[in-house]
């Protein structure tokens, strides 16, 4: 099968459909850590620096679940990840500290928050 245009997602959107932009702003915080904006449907890199034993979240699913990945359930309002703003009820976690969530059991999970 032989293809004469583009993708859809590769082309440029026709006149009069789709044509704002998108604005990202980037916050450096009073701890001096560079916070990327977190974009809806992309993979994102969260660096939270660990200064107490809990991340202040509550997670559901893993690989013995029904859902087969990590979901942050609960951010809670005084916990680290609430203080950096960006991860929130629904997210998926794809890895932490360089493991693979996708194959991690929700028992092995609870161990990383």
């Amino acid at each position: 099968m032989f293809l004469s245009e583009a993708p859809y997602w590769s082309k440029p959107p026709r006149h009069g459909h789709w044509t704002s932009q998108r604005t990202l702003s980037i916050n450096v915080i009073s701890d001096g850590i560079t916070r990327l904006p977190v974009l809806e449907g992309e993979v994102s890199h969260i660096e939270i620096p660990r200064f107490s034993p809990s991340l202040g979240i509550t997670i559901v699913g893993g690989s013995d679940t029904a859902l087969r990945c990590i979901v942050v359930q609960e951010v809670f309002p005084d916990g680290l990840v609430a203080q950096d703003g960006r991860l929130k009820p629904g997210d998926q976690l794809v890895e932490i500290n360089g493991v693979d969530m996708s194959t991690i059991s929700h028992h092995q999970a609870i161990q990383y928050q």
